[in-house]
């Protein structure tokens, strides 16, 4: 009867059944939710807290209602008498406990538990309650008192330690996502990039921890590097390689447009520069030489990939010569080739078209760093991945007016460090039979 009880329930009280005294069938639907009526038979008499005697059974306590798990889809609640308790000695009267259920309090352990694991989920507060037939109050309660599985260890870092910003806010707020380059769990979120709230949240962690990071792999931010040094003293920046080909990229796609611009809006080359802008910014190595087909942009002549790129380049010569830049670091970037990035920055600044020349200087300040990239296998790829669903998060929500629930969710929803929801399984020990037949 308990395996039953427990299994409808979820309640784990071993002293519960089924009440005999209800009159009528077990479970009744009433409004849309099941009622099941149980009381406690059998409870063992606790030690008055005054005396220290052992107190004796004094009759059962008026019913108290408890939401359980769903059943059939619908709300459940159990209606349970409570066994009331009387000490002979100084007449202190008490009640007996329900396993499964927090003092005062008419939620099961395992609503609670199903929302927490609900939260980990890319879900709204106000879906999860209506899932799990409670208030939107009571799983913000649930996921206020899950800060402690998500509490910091600030005695250890990793060796290789990512970080990027994020829009926190619907303003200007950055904050700060830091997460373990090597295994990709998110360590922490910080509130704001800037350098005092930056260095102070990362002096939270001991000397050693921060001495023992190795690598640190960050944007082209310049703030950071003082930051950096400071905080990680051991650590060798690496500069994230989709950071440094986007220097690039936009400096390319400025010039595309100037070059639009310049014919004018009524033109066939603004027309193709506009609608063929995918194959200018496209990886060389990805272009295909066998594609023939009619390109109405170039009076319907029968062209591949690669010579209608030929055609857009032959266009401009500030529009080539950012191309060649552009697909040059590719190639270094792709290959890892040392010397290949040394060459293109070696190139004057007065050879460059002028949305060139803040990248070329950019690159330079970070040459070393971008070498380091090619000697370490890390990256800030899986963060940027993050970030998206971050975006994701802030937009189900629509927007978090309380940052310390907004880092909360991020912690829960993108794989933390010390965030363990599920419910350990116990594995079983093998049989005898089965330890022999593993080993042959």
């Amino acid at each position: 009867m308990n395996n039953l009880i427990k299994s409808l329930t979820g309640l784990v009280d071993p002293y519960l059944i089924f009440d005999p005294k209800f009159k009528g069938r077990e479970i009744e639907y009433l409004q849309d939710s099941q009622l099941v009526h149980l009381v406690q038979a059998d409870v063992p008499s606790p030690k008055c807290s005054n005396c220290k005697v052992m107190m004796v059974k004094n009759g059962t306590f008026r019913p108290v209602f408890i939401h359980c798990l769903e059943a059939g889809g619908k709300d459940l609640i159990a209606i349970v008498r409570k066994q009331k308790f009387r000490c002979q000695h100084c007449g202190t009267t008490a009640l007996s406990k329900i396993k499964g259920v927090k003092a005062r309090c008419q939620i099961a352990n395992g609503i609670t538990l199903k929302a927490l694991m609900s939260l980990a989920d890319n879900i709204s507060v106000k879906d999860i309650a209506k899932l799990n037939h409670v208030s939107a109050s009571t799983v913000q309660r649930v996921l206020e008192d899950s800060k402690d599985l998500v509490e910091l260890n600030y005695d250890w870092l990793p060796l290789a330690l990512s970080f990027d910003n994020f829009s926190s806010k619907n303003g200007s707020n950055m904050s700060i996502l830091m997460i373990n380059a090597a295994n990709h769990r998110t360590i922490d979120v910080i509130e704001s990039r800037q350098g005092k709230a930056l260095l102070k949240a990362f002096y939270k962690y001991s000397r050693q921890a921060r001495c023992q990071v190795r690598y640190v792999i960050v944007d082209l931010y310049p703030p950071y590097r003082k930051l950096i040094k400071e905080a990680f003293p051991n650590a060798i920046v690496i500069a994230d390689p989709f950071h440094v080909v986007t220097q690039a990229y936009r400096a390319l796609q400025t010039i595309r447009i100037r070059v639009m611009k310049q014919y004018g809006s009524d033109t066939r080359e603004y027309r193709a520069l506009k609608s063929l802008w995918k194959l200018v910014m496209k990886n060389q190595a990805q272009l295909k030489y066998d594609n023939y087909r009619s390109r109405r942009n170039f009076r319907y002549s029968v062209l591949s990939d690669s010579e209608v790129v030929e055609r857009l380049l032959d266009m401009s010569d500030e529009l080539r010569t950012a191309y060649d830049y552009y697909q040059t670091l590719l190639q270094a970037m792709r290959d890892r080739n040392a010397e290949q990035l040394e060459d293109l920055l070696k190139t004057t600044l007065t050879q460059l078209p002028e949305p060139l020349q803040k990248p070329q200087r950019t690159l330079r300040q970070h040459k070393q760093e971008i070498l380091n990239q090619f000697q370490h296998p890390y990256s800030n790829g899986i963060i940027e991945g993050r970030m998206n669903k971050i975006k994701v998060i802030k937009r189900t929500a629509y927007g978090y007016r309380n940052f310390n629930n907004f880092r909360i969710r991020i912690l829960l929803e993108c794989w933390s460090v010390s965030c363990t929801i599920e419910e350990p399984v116990k594995q079983k020990k093998p049989t005898i039979r089965q330890q022999w037949l593993a080993t042959g």
